[in-house]
């Protein structure tokens, strides 16, 4: 049998600092010692909730931030390999058709390299 005098079957460590100063704010309003709303009777709960909701506010908007500028960037390397497509095109006197993907105007390059090398072959 495994006796642990650290577990005594709860999940967490007990009520806490902010449970027992809303609990004593709320004992204290009921009995007329404090005339504050219940806004501020119940701030030990809310407001570290409202911190650690700031917090994810801010991380959340980090990441997206880093996630817009990565796709950004991806989207310029793009635009340079295409670039560099267009001009081995237009070597072979192709022009990029709408719509076209890049591995459409690959292909089509790809084959007019083909047919050159069979003519310089010969």
């Amino acid at each position: 049998m495994n006796n642990n005098s650290n577990n005594n079957g709860s999940a967490g460590g007990g009520i806490g600092f902010c449970g027992l100063l809303t609990i004593a704010f709320i004992v204290l309003k009921l009995t007329g010692v404090i005339s504050w709303s219940w806004l501020w009777v119940l701030a030990p709960i809310w407001i570290p909730a409202a911190i650690v909701l700031a917090v994810l506010l801010v991380v959340l908007i980090v990441v997206l931030v880093k996630e817009g500028v990565q796709q950004t960037e991806e989207k310029q390397r793009r635009q340079e390999r295409s670039l560099g497509i267009d001009e081995q095109a237009r070597h072979y006197g192709l022009e990029r058709q709408p719509g076209e993907t890049d591995l459409e105007l690959k292909k089509r390059i790809a084959f007019l390299k083909q047919a050159e090398r069979r003519v310089g072959n010969r």
